[in-house]
């Protein structure tokens, strides 16, 4: 078996320049978030008089929620460090990543100070020791990225849930911007590591927090890198609430950028920022820009350039799967983007190649002995001798692709040799050569030598058709019960007399009627009404009913259609069958509204 066509690269190649820059502003704009409000003098509220643990307002939660949060743990103390005291209070232990407090964290540290009043003191640094909770590790305060923001308990061992609350709540709606990734604070801790809705759990360390909260910030906030302190909001510049305008995003700094200038728009979930339209807003996922170029993106922005399908003879195809799993399908196993792969064989366009096509859109190939082609006749690859209709050319190009008859009723596609294509014509069908390209045209519209016979012709099942200029069936209209079609001297006709299948003809008040105007043949069904004898793979549509009602539908029906025709054709002489067809046609459609 060979080998499965190659996809595009995790990396495809450009296939238009400006998506670059796209991709490049689209970074930027990015990165920005909502900022923190302005600086405001906190004011200093009464203690409460109902202690109890710290439980957040349902909006604090949601937004707690919503909340996206690196989190990164302290170190283990062994093997790089070590300390000299059991007590995990005591500052004994050394290691390389103590090394002070953290620009950021100092100067969050004062921010907090100044904005809320309640806050005695703000500390928790410069001490190398052990994690209380887990002595194994190193405290945060030791590596520069915690602080102790410290408030007055209402009597020992209460908190002051109106003063700390508030301080603790904002922490958590601003964690994101700021870069918080843990908060402490009356016997309760916030933690967006994990899943939403269980991010607020019962703090069971060895002290309840009740006099001070314990906030942590993970590496970006510790080194200013959160739009926090890019936006200047950490010392009290210009601040903005970041947002959509439209899909003109407002920076926290006050700055704008239009995302529409770069293809993409602004949403405001879960923070202000550009999205590519059509990409998942988070995690991964593919998209089709057109049918050939398929796009990865990454939390609604591109991510690397676009591929070309096209390059390995592939659709971008979405059919069958989520928009944001596109996929490159084989332009040899479907017949375009919209087609769902299915599994089946087929004949490549490589002589004596056959395809095994996936339900992925992928496909193997296999190989015909040396000398042979592929080929479709009877409905499945299969391996064969070249046929003389289907010469193996040259290899390369110009490339052979032709359509031929292949026997008396069959049309067949061939490609470098390969029956790429198989058509029988079907009863009363023949291949014909009318319009220099083979098909499938009627018998009855072709005399002896293959000539057309245009006009009104008798069909094998004993009704009268119409013939188009390439000898397919135009229009059939079956003749009465004990009438059959004949051909003489008068033109063509019904009268009576047996129909060639030895059946008595359709009874237009009983049974069931099939009409196709586009190369069908009328004849009897089994329930002794008319069925539709396929002449060349084409649509039928069907007008069926039982007793007067169908009857009536089927005669306003090819009422309105003789009338399209006649109108279609223009003015001609009328004939004497067509008198008869339009007095024929008016009894019908009388009888079956009187029936009614």
């Amino acid at each position: 078996m060979g080998a499965s066509m190659p996809q595009p690269p995790s990396s495809p190649r450009p296939v238009f320049r400006s998506l670059g820059h796209l991709v490049l502003g689209a970074a930027v704009l990015l990165g920005c978030a909502p900022s923190v409000p302005p600086t405001e003098a906190g004011v200093a509220a009464a203690p409460i008089s109902e202690p109890g643990m710290w439980s957040p307002p349902a909006s604090t939660r949601t937004a707690g929620d919503r909340q996206t949060v690196a989190v990164q743990h302290p170190p283990r103390i062994a093997p790089q460090g070590s300390c000299s005291d059991p007590n995990p209070w005591a500052c004994s232990c050394t290691h390389p990543a103590c090394g002070g407090v953290l620009p950021g964290t100092l100067e969050f540290a004062r921010f907090l100070d100044r904005r809320f009043d309640q806050i005695t003191s703000v500390g928790g640094f410069g001490c190398c020791r052990q994690n209380t909770g887990d002595t194994a590790y190193l405290s945060v305060h030791g590596i520069g990225r915690a602080i102790d923001l410290s408030l007055r308990e209402v009597s020992s061992g209460v908190a002051d849930n109106t003063a700390g609350d508030v301080v603790a709540n904002w922490l958590v709606e601003h964690a994101q911007e700021i870069g918080v990734q843990l908060v402490v604070w009356d016997r309760a801790a916030w933690n967006p590591e994990r899943p939403p809705g269980t991010r607020l759990n019962p703090y069971t360390g060895p002290i309840p927090h009740t006099d001070h909260i314990h906030v942590e910030l993970n590496l970006d906030g510790a080194n200013r890198r959160t739009p926090f302190f890019t936006s200047g909001a950490s010392t009290g510049g210009a601040v903005c609430v970041a947002r959509c305008e439209g899909d003109v995003i407002v920076n926290a700094d006050c700055s704008t950028g239009d995302c529409s200038a770069f293809g993409v728009r602004c949403i405001a979930d879960p923070a202000p920022r550009c999205v590519l339209p059509g990409c998942p807003r988070t995690g991964v996922g593919s998209i089709c820009l057109d049918e050939a170029q398929i796009l990865r993106c990454r939390d609604g922005l591109p991510e690397g350039a676009a591929g070309d399908c096209s390059a390995y003879g592939a659709f971008c195809s979405t059919a069958g799967v989520l928009p944001t799993e596109a996929r490159c399908v084989s332009a040899l196993c479907v017949g375009g983007p919209m087609a769902v792969p299915e599994a089946h064989e087929a004949c490549s366009i490589t002589p004596g190649t056959r395809l095994l096509c996936q339900d992925d859109g992928q496909f193997t190939t296999a190989e015909c002995p040396a000398g042979q082609v592929c080929s479709m006749v009877g409905g499945t690859s299969h391996c064969e001798a070249p046929r003389p209709e289907c010469p193996v050319g040259a290899p390369g190009p110009p490339f052979d692709d032709r359509t031929v008859c292949l026997s008396t009723g069959e049309v067949a596609r061939c490609f470098e040799g390969n029956v790429v294509s198989s058509t029988e014509c079907g009863t009363g069908g023949v291949c014909s050569l009318l319009g220099g390209a083979a098909h499938c045209a009627q018998a009855a519209c072709l005399d002896a030598g293959g000539a057309l016979r245009e006009g009104e012709v008798c069909t094998v099942a004993g009704d009268i058709a119409d013939c188009d200029g390439l000898g397919t069936f135009v229009e059939v209209r079956p003749c009465a019960v004990g009438e059959t079609c004949v051909e003489d001297a008068s033109g063509v006709r019904c009268a009576p007399g047996t129909r060639p299948d030895g059946t008595g003809g359709q009874d237009v008040n009983q049974g069931a009627m099939e009409m196709n105007l586009d190369g069908g043949a009328l004849g009897p069904g089994p329930d002794g009404g008319v069925r539709s004898a396929p002449l060349r793979g084409d649509c039928s549509c069907r007008a069926a009913g039982r007793g007067r009602g169908g009857a009536w539908a089927v005669g306003v029906v090819l009422a309105l259609v003789a009338a399209w025709r006649r109108r279609r054709r223009g003015p001609r002489p009328a004939s004497r069958g067509s008198v008869r067809r339009a007095t024929a046609l008016a009894a019908l459609v009388a009888l079956a509204v009187l029936g009614s």
